[in-house]
């Protein structure tokens, strides 16, 4: 086994313990054991999330030798050259740079091939025992290329192709500050930093305050989540914004070349999971989550602004591809008496809710799950104190949106509330 000094680790994950306190998930890359270790003593040594360094006497050294990106809080390796190998029959990719990775198409032939890699929220198995961190995605084979699949690439993007599939750059490649070369968009569970705008709050949970310079085009509206202040009488200016234009409607149809489709609008209840605010045109944009059907939605407005926890009915629509946007917003509701929450202290929502219906992980489901009222599906987290069992049924847990793999979002538990006597 490689001696401390010998061993280099990937800041793989952040997470959040049950106290509030980030953690980075380490994991080394010649032995492949997997530790935690708190995210604010990383960043004493100017090391974050998607670095490589080593501990030489006691010291961190940074030592990015691979291109990484960060989206939400998992740090990505891609266009990494890899071969795809077989244990009695179980695929997954062998890298000269990183650990054995978990291959999700049982159809693929052995090759070589260029994937993203990261890390696993728990290690998996291979049939000889092996514990594998790592997964590959965007896989795609380098033995039998297809000119059409090869689309002319820039000077750019051709470099740093070459630095990863041919020699290694001679000079490390450095990601951004806080993990990373590149950043991705926010969490869609966040709470994007404000300018110097203010309409009116919605009070939700309430986290920061916003300071009193209003922008152009705004008119202040509805409150903080609990409760709403009443509306200041400013006069409306015209709303107005850049894009393609709406479609025009007779009725409830959209009529235009090609099919007519029927949009029908629905009175729902919302509740604000986080707020983009765009200073230069006005415009907040609010990611919702519907309880009425359990899916995620959008309020893009210019009139309000509205906090994270702030509870709401409105007029809803959904586009032909099930996205659902909030056209109007009518006026704050009750909390529902089953749900209470908060903001952690990256500004992110969080709820408490009662959960049932436990079932455990096994065949393409990769992970034990319950159900809960107004979420539906509610995931087991990645800390043992965060496991769900059939003991769960009846108790309430609390759940965050969080990202999986590169598309996918859930509600995750971060943590199983001791039932009260």
């Amino acid at each position: 086994m490689a001696s401390p000094d010998q061993k280099t680790f990937f800041a793989s994950r952040r997470w959040t313990s049950h106290d509030g306190q980030a953690k980075i998930t380490l994991i080394c890359l010649e032995d492949t054991l997997r530790t935690d270790a708190d995210e604010s003593t990383l960043k004493s040594h100017n090391c974050g999330l998607g670095e490589f360094f080593r501990i030489i006497n006691g010291k961190i050294e940074k030592t990015n030798f691979i291109k990484t990106e960060v989206f939400e809080n998992v740090a990505y390796v891609p266009n990494l050259r890899v071969k795809l190998e077989r244990i009695n029959g179980t695929p997954f990719f062998v890298s000269a740079l990183l650990p054995k990775a978990m291959c999700r198409d049982l159809n693929l032939p052995n090759g070589n091939y260029t994937v993203t890699m990261n890390s696993l929220l728990a290690p998996e198995q291979l049939p000889l025992g092996e514990l594998v961190h790592f997964e590959a995605t965007n896989v795609r084979s380098l033995d039998a290329p297809n000119l059409n699949d090869f689309p002319l690439i820039d000077l750019a993007i051709h470099k740093n192709l070459g630095d990863l599939i041919g020699e290694l750059p001679a000079v490390p490649v450095l990601p951004a500050p806080f993990g990373g070369a590149k950043s991705r968009p926010v969490s869609r569970a966040s709470t994007a930093a404000s300018g110097d705008d203010e309409l009116v709050k919605g009070v939700g949970f309430q986290k920061k305050k916003y300071p009193n310079k209003k922008p152009k085009n705004n008119q202040g509206v509805v409150g903080k989540g609990f409760p709403v202040k009443k509306e200041e009488n400013q006069e409306k200016k015209p709303i107005v914004g850049a894009g393609f234009e709406v479609p025009k409607k007779e009725g409830n149809v959209i009529v235009g070349e090609g099919f007519v489709a029927n949009v029908k609008s629905q009175v729902l209840r919302g509740v604000v999971l986080s707020i983009t605010e765009n200073p230069k045109n006005g415009v907040n944009t609010h990611f919702l989550w519907i309880l009425d059907r359990q899916a995620e939605g959008r309020f893009v407005t210019k009139e309000y602004k509205l906090a994270p926890g702030h509870f709401f009915e409105g007029t809803f629509t959904q586009s032909p591809n099930q996205k659902w946007n909030c056209e109007k917003y009518g006026k704050q509701v009750p909390k529902p008496a089953a749900i209470d929450g908060g903001l952690d202290y990256e500004g992110k929502i969080w709820f408490t809710v009662l959960i049932n219906q436990f079932e455990p992980a096994g065949g393409n489901r990769r992970f034990a799950q319950a159900t809960a009222r107004y979420f539906g599906n509610v995931v087991e987290g990645e800390l043992d104190g965060t496991k769900l069992t059939s003991s769960c049924n009846g108790k309430k847990v609390k759940i965050q949106r969080r990202g999986v793999g590169e598309k996918d979002y859930v509600w995750m538990v971060l943590e199983i509330l001791p039932t009260q006597a």
